[in-house]
């Protein structure tokens, strides 16, 4: 049971971070003036 506890936790721990890092890269990329030099 603590196994698969801590496995569960891990994976949410991953998906928090990588759902962090993905609002973080989107507020910087709408921050960067960058849309503008894209064709």
């Amino acid at each position: 049971m603590a196994g698969k506890l801590r496995r569960w936790l891990r994976e949410a721990a991953v998906f928090l971070a990588l759902l962090i890092a993905i609002m973080v890269v989107m507020d910087v990329w709408r921050a960067l003036p960058r849309h503008r030099y894209i064709r």
